[in-house]
């Protein structure tokens, strides 16, 4: 049944995932040549960071909304477009202002098409064998979120921050023409009220618990990757040099994936995220 529902999934569905972490992970070792090219400070350019996430963070819900009353394909390839539109917004921005609004539209827009991708694989694979589909789109992540903070690092070394944005902003564009014949997994539209949805959430204690954990969680990771870049670079080394420190993350996201396919199948869930939890520890008091 996993073979079967693979061979239904386009490996081009993958793509969208590593376009918008390309993208998300890019802004690290960027902040300082961003700073250096509008003249302004360090704190004033880290709302392009926080603006990003800010929005990133809020309207996933509001996709979800969308995806179940017109397809998580389509939603899917309007993000992608959207993203697309946004990088080049970015790319041409002429002051710090209109680099702000244009990265809160791009956060915005490229928050629809992660959450909306795993959504159609649930659709697409039972429970069972779920996991392995979506430890395939972790490895697309990893590997986006290693190009983007080293790809950033390297064109603003060597050219300009502004053409980093163009880069995966055209693979958006190609995922988005690409997934234009991609088999739909919604089977009948929800016409239930959305707002009735989530108030049927927010009545469970745990998933408040978990949204509250997610935040802190969200918090801590998205802050130091961000923040690590600039703080290199303050220190004197290169945009280049920030990029690849940072990128070791998202090599050791495409490493772990990897081995954590076989370790799915034969540990419990509990353990696994007691062992997410002890690494990330060790890692910050390292």
């Amino acid at each position: 049944m996993a073979a079967t529902a693979q061979r239904g999934v386009p490996r081009i569905l993958y793509l969208g995932p590593f376009a918008t972490m390309a993208d998300r992970f890019a802004v690290a070792p960027l902040l300082i040549p961003m700073a250096v090219s509008y003249h302004v400070s360090l704190a004033a350019v880290s709302g392009v960071a926080s603006l990003y996430y800010l929005a990133y963070g809020l309207l996933p819900t509001a996709y979800g909304v969308l995806a179940d009353r017109f397809g998580r394909v389509r939603v899917i390839r309007a993000a992608l477009v959207g993203t697309a539109v946004a990088d080049v917004l970015s790319a041409l921005s002429p002051n710090l202002t209109a680099l702000l609004v244009a990265r809160f539209m791009t956060g915005g827009i490229a928050c629809g098409v992660m959450p909306t991708t795993l959504v159609y694989l649930a659709d697409r694979f039972p429970f069972t064998v779920r996991q392995q589909a979506i430890t395939n789109v972790l490895v697309f992540v990893a590997l986006g979120t290693a190009a983007g903070t080293l790809g950033a690092g390297l064109t603003a070394h060597v050219l300009t921050w502004r053409v980093f944005f163009l880069i995966p902003g055209a693979i958006a564009l190609g995922a988005a023409i690409a997934l234009r014949r991609t088999p739909e997994s919604l089977v009948t539209q929800s016409s239930q009220n959305p707002l009735r949805q989530v108030a049927g959430v927010l009545r469970h204690r745990w998933a408040l618990f978990l949204l509250a954990v997610a935040v802190l969680v969200g918090a801590v990771m998205f802050g130091f990757v961000t923040y690590l870049a600039p703080a290199l670079e303050a220190s004197g080394q290169s945009p280049a040099i920030a990029g690849v420190v940072v990128a070791s993350y998202g090599l050791s996201v495409l490493i772990c994936t990897r081995v954590f396919r076989y370790v799915a199948r034969r540990t419990p869930a509990a353990l696994i995220l007691a062992g997410g939890a002890a690494m990330l520890l060790i890692g910050y008091l390292a």
